[in-house]
């Protein structure tokens, strides 16, 4: 594989992983919106979840990449 088709490749996967943040935040906020106009205290636990549902992910991702079971 040539260096400009790796620098396309990586460009391309850094965009896909930044869009896909952004779209995951909007998410977030729309289902904490929501929550907070039911019922105001329900955003904090609900945004919290989301957080933690979020970290407990990522972490496990991290963990399969590594081949740590």
């Amino acid at each position: 594989m040539s260096a400009l088709a790796k620098a396309a490749t990586l460009i391309l996967i850094a965009i896909i992983n930044s869009y896909s943040f952004v779209i995951g935040m909007i998410g977030i906020a729309a289902i904490t919106y929501g929550a907070w106009l039911i019922y105001k205290p329900a955003a904090y636990l609900v945004g919290g979840l989301l957080l933690l549902i979020h970290s407990y992910l990522t972490a496990k991702s991290i963990a399969n990449s590594k081949g740590v079971k």
